[in-house]
């Protein structure tokens, strides 16, 4: 899928996103042809009358202002960065308008616009609507509702009732298994990661914390039901960072041997810049405590 980007071959990417069954699907494979650094003249000559084409670049002038702004808070960032990251974040909006006002029900615009509305920083009243908009099109889509939490988060626009709030209702309305049931455990990332040391030290230490972890793993990626789709590896790395800090060994060698040597951006980029060294770092600490069990693999 990726080298027909390369190749120059937007007609094979279209049919692989045409035959994804699901909006999660799609929204995560949009996001990793944004990652692809090639095709831009061909996605920009597409992007008038296609959608997805559209979508892929809007995903990507976002990805844009990610790199543009980077990780540290705004207090710490530059006028020239800031500029930067509003630049792109505009030019994302203004291609996703165009795209609903040409095709109004196409789901991944505005997903997609979620994102945009966030790093422009609407109000709240305009990010209920988009979000009113997407659980019509796309009601079960994991990935805008990962974008809703952050966006609800005390760190951009809302508080951390409006997180649980937000988190309940849709824990409640998934089925077991759904990828949906494992959104209490990013809440928990989320609430862990505003925390400093030594706090955040011992977050994980609280059995209240840890109990919503456990309850939700086993709702999701611990669940008979439970389907592998595209991205599953973020699921297993957020459960796996967790139990490592929590210092529960055993559980989180399960998660982490299922990750293998894939180290997702998200959580591990929350530890620092190099996401496989994170994950190699706790790998590690997993093995040792194992050992000294006497239960490490022979």
């Amino acid at each position: 899928m990726v080298n027909t980007v390369h190749g120059g071959d937007w007609d094979g990417a279209r049919q692989f996103l045409d035959e994804l069954t699901t909006s999660s699907d799609r929204t995560f494979v949009v996001i990793a042809l944004a990652e692809v650094d090639a095709g831009s003249t061909m996605l920009r000559a597409a992007a008038e009358h296609d959608p997805w084409a559209a979508c892929v670049l809007a995903r990507r002038c976002i990805r844009a202002a990610v790199a543009a702004r980077g990780h540290g808070s705004a207090a710490v960032l530059s006028q020239q960065q800031i500029d930067e990251h509003r630049r792109h974040s505009i030019e994302a909006e203004q291609i996703l308008t165009r795209t609903v006002a040409r095709h109004p029900d196409f789901a991944e615009a505005w997903v997609a616009r979620l994102t945009t509305g966030r790093r422009l920083g609407l109000d709240r009243s305009e990010a209920r609507r988009r979000w009113q908009r997407v659980s019509q099109l796309a009601p079960d889509n994991f990935w805008a509702h990962t974008e809703m939490l952050q966006y609800w988060c005390p760190k951009w626009y809302g508080s951390w009732d409006d997180v649980e709030q937000f988190v309940g209702e849709a824990v409640a309305a998934a089925p077991a298994g759904s990828p949906l049931r494992a959104l209490p455990a990013y809440v928990e990332i989320e609430r862990w990661a505003q925390l400093e040391h030594p706090a955040a030290g011992e977050y994980f230490l609280d059995p209240g914390s840890m109990g919503r972890v456990w309850s939700a793993a086993r709702e999701s990626v611990g669940h008979p039901s439970y389907v592998e789709t595209y991205g599953w590896p973020e699921l297993e790395g957020v459960f796996g960072l967790i139990m490592c800090l929590g210092k529960q060994f055993p559980q989180a060698d399960g998660h982490l041997q299922r990750l293998g040597d894939i180290a997702p951006d998200f959580p591990w980029s929350y530890l620092g810049d190099d996401p496989q060294h994170q994950l190699n770092l706790h790998r590690g600490d997993v093995a040792r405590s194992l050992a000294s069990m006497g239960r490490g693999r022979k």
